[in-house]
């Protein structure tokens, strides 16, 4: 990351919902419309069924998971 001037930032997403909901709301639209236009793309790391949360929740415990573990209904 450093050699290419890049970088990794991370924020409470809740501490910004709790205080400037406003500003949580008009990030989040973005970050939609964003993936609506194909423009980011998250990775799944793994699907769940809803019948499968504690496997679902194991699998995150485990850190062996790179990317967003989805749980559908």
């Amino acid at each position: 990351l450093l050699g290419q001037s890049k970088s990794l930032i991370g924020l409470n997403m809740l501490e910004i919902a709790d205080h400037k909901p406003a500003v949580f709301q008009r990030g989040l639209m973005e970050v939609i419309a964003m993936a609506d236009k194909g423009l980011i793309k998250p990775t799944i790391a793994k699907e769940f069924d809803h019948t499968e949360i504690a496997q679902a929740h194991e699998y995150l415990g485990s850190r062996d998971s790179i990317g967003k573990v989805a749980v559908k209904w």
